[in-house]
């Protein structure tokens, strides 16, 4: 017991006046970015995008103007070499990326969960033909889940905005 005086103490055993905390150092996963200027060799468009075909999800990630990250899970179809989402036209989504159209997009599932290598694009509003082409393309891929969404926005007087993601 006199040993326990002015020591810090727990369930009557002495606690080290020092706590020290190990950490474990994990390996940083090597950089996999299919930018032609990071990789070190030249890839085609259909090259970076091949990993997005057959998926449903793709998690695009904006940036907010203090620069933090925010991820939304997608659905997206790929036409002309480019990854083309829908959304409401008064998602935040479409505000961060009219502000920043510097985005990040990798395959997920329909969580979020990312599945696959993140990849640098570039996002922007799509309109006229291009964006009833690509809401065509959505309409094919997704069948009636889709025409349901779309009831649903008629229903709330929502508009909406087609987003066009170039790697």
């Amino acid at each position: 017991d006199a040993a326990l005086k002015g020591s810090a103490t727990h369930a009557g055993k002495a606690l080290p006046s020092k706590l020290s905390v190990r950490l474990r150092k994990v390996p940083r996963a090597e950089s996999r970015s299919p930018l032609p200027h990071r990789r070190g060799k030249v890839r085609s468009v259909k090259d970076s995008l091949r990993h997005f075909s057959g998926q449903k999800y793709l998690n695009l990630e904006s940036y907010r103007r203090n620069g933090q990250p925010v991820r939304t899970p997608l659905w997206f179809v790929e036409m002309d070499g480019r990854l083309y989402v829908r959304t409401p036209d008064d998602a935040w989504k479409v505000k961060r990326i009219r502000h920043t159209p510097r985005v990040r997009v990798a395959v997920c599932d329909m969580r979020g969960g990312v599945k696959g290598d993140w990849m640098e694009a570039t996002a922007r509003i799509a309109e006229g033909a291009e964006a009833e082409s690509a809401n065509r393309e959505l309409a094919r891929k997704y069948g009636i889940l889709k025409r349901l969404i779309d009831w649903g926005t008629w229903l709330r007087r929502r508009g909406h905005i087609v987003i066009a993601i170039k790697a």
